[in-house]
């Protein structure tokens, strides 16, 4: 939701569905490939209802695992090397392993601004949160939106989004109690570095928010975003945004029941995550 609002904004630029699955195919015969895609892919996500289109924006670790060898998003067809995913692609920190992400990274962002145009890059990328220190050596004044959420309602909605996608995607075959470990694996290791690196961003240059508000009030989020960011909003791109929320209103967020034999586990493993981002903890 929050990435489709901010690039509601003019002269912004964005990874397109469409350039996640031909990266390489931007500019010529483009709008053949599109009708391809809407012809066979569905209107909705599967799992949770959110509309998909070819225009729509979406997240580049997609599209830079359809190009090099560098893609946590691998997890989705080998769901039982996810943990080798992990320490391979966002765990290493190996200089000439990131001088490679970094130069495919920046040609990519480039050929998306050429594709959509516009001046200001937003990107929505989850295992991005591991590469604070890498992004900012591409650029050193970029801002950063964190948004957070109750860690039970984190694992829950994980599990049952990325149970349900991949069993369309993997090759293999991966017992529940396995991939509920990674989900407690890869969210703490992500959560650590984003700890670890969080203070690395320049003052006024990082947003934490709460997803329960995005979702209570998401113009006066949007609007407290592009304020902070410095990002004027006239009345025309307030009116889009405003019906853009309103088009979404019938979408109903999934809540959750929290079964007691979870409880335990995830107040183990993710505990120091509702301190610090002020959720309550449950004790069964």
């Amino acid at each position: 939701m929050l990435h489709n609002l901010l690039t509601q904004l003019p002269n912004t630029s964005y990874p397109s569905t469409f350039q996640s699955v031909f990266p390489n195919n931007l500019f010529f015969l483009q709008f053949i490939f599109k009708i391809a895609m809407r012809w066979f892919m569905p209107s909705e996500r599967p799992a949770d209802h959110v509309r998909i289109d070819p225009d729509y924006p979406q997240e580049e670790e997609i599209a830079l695992g359809n190009e090099i060898e560098h893609s946590f998003y691998y997890w989705f067809y080998f769901p039982k090397n996810t943990i080798e995913f992990l320490e391979k692609y966002l765990m290493d920190e190996d200089p000439d392993v990131l001088e490679k992400w970094k130069i495919n990274y920046l040609r990519f962002i480039k050929r998306a601004m050429g594709n959509i145009g516009g001046s200001r890059f937003i990107s929505k990328n989850p295992p991005n949160t591991f590469r604070i220190k890498t992004l900012l050596g591409l650029f050193p004044n970029a801002k950063f939106i964190f948004l957070h959420r109750n860690p039970y309602e984190v694992f829950f909605s994980s599990k049952r989004f990325f149970w349900q996608t991949i069993h369309g995607l993997k090759f293999q075959e991966i017992d529940e109690n396995t991939f509920d470990a990674f989900i407690l694996k890869v969210y703490q290791e992500m959560m650590d570095r984003y700890v670890r690196d969080r203070g690395t961003i320049p003052k006024g240059n990082l947003i934490e928010l709460r997803y329960q508000d995005l979702c209570h009030r998401p113009y006066s989020i949007f609007r407290e975003i592009t304020e902070r960011c410095g990002i004027g909003v006239d009345a025309d791109t307030s009116r889009k945004v405003q019906s853009f929320i309103e088009q979404g209103l019938s979408h109903v967020v999934k809540t959750y029941d929290f079964p007691r034999d979870y409880l335990e586990m995830i107040n183990n493993r993710w505990g120091i995550y509702f301190d610090l981002f002020d959720y309550n903890k449950i004790i069964s």
